[in-house]
């Protein structure tokens, strides 16, 4: 069960869960939470365009940046999405577009995915039980889960700080991961992309 892989604990799950159709594909943009400008939007907004097209349903996070970038563009076009949330609220999402992910629920063609008790996660670090309780501490958890749910990646936009990177790295040691190369104004912004554009063995989705 693709859900039981992307979480090791139980979720609450809104909408229609049409990854268990045996022909279900999914890609996830998932990127940093910086306010990135309309070329950066107008890439995304065109990947999510050829996923739909392809077949594929679209993963992201309810987060500012590009995971809001994602989610606007899903609704413009009924693409299928499944949005990894760190609340049930949707508190980290601007007003409107929580009422937009709402009535894309309610049409079909999203779902939204989160932990049950998301106010808090207990792991252990150095042999202690620490509970972690702010969004910063949860937000690799939920990026984690994302990609994990998903058959590849792209890092749509961030900087070699964000912690989208790091899971990105992390998932391309097990799933195909393509970065998007960054508009020529927008290098730092975009460094991480950068940065793997030049390793070896890394893919570039323009």
């Amino acid at each position: 069960d693709r859900l039981a892989d992307a979480y090791n604990r139980p979720v609450y799950v809104a909408g229609n869960p049409f990854w268990q159709a045996e022909a279900f594909k999914a890609t996830a943009l998932i990127g940093g939470r910086e306010s990135y400008g309309k070329d950066t939007e107008n890439a995304i907004s065109g990947a999510v365009t050829e996923l739909a097209r392809a077949g594929q349903t679209i993963v992201t996070t309810a987060e500012p940046g590009v995971g809001e970038m994602v989610i606007r563009a899903a609704a413009a076009q009924n693409a299928r999405i499944v949005v990894f949330a760190q609340d049930n609220d949707l508190s980290a999402l601007r007003m409107g577009l929580q009422g937009e992910l709402r009535e894309m629920v309610e049409n079909g063609s999203a779902a939204i995915v989160t932990a049950q008790n998301p106010g808090y996660k207990v792991v252990e670090r150095d042999g202690q039980k620490v509970r972690l309780s702010s969004p910063e501490d949860r937000r690799p958890d939920i990026l984690g889960a994302a990609t994990q749910f998903a058959d590849r990646i792209i890092l749509a936009a961030a900087n070699e700080r964000d912690m989208s990177a790091l899971i990105a790295v992390e998932a391309g040691q097990v799933r195909p991961v393509a970065v998007m190369a960054p508009h020529m104004n927008q290098y730092d912004a975009y460094s991480a992309n950068v940065s793997l554009m030049r390793a070896n063995g890394s893919f570039m989705a323009e």
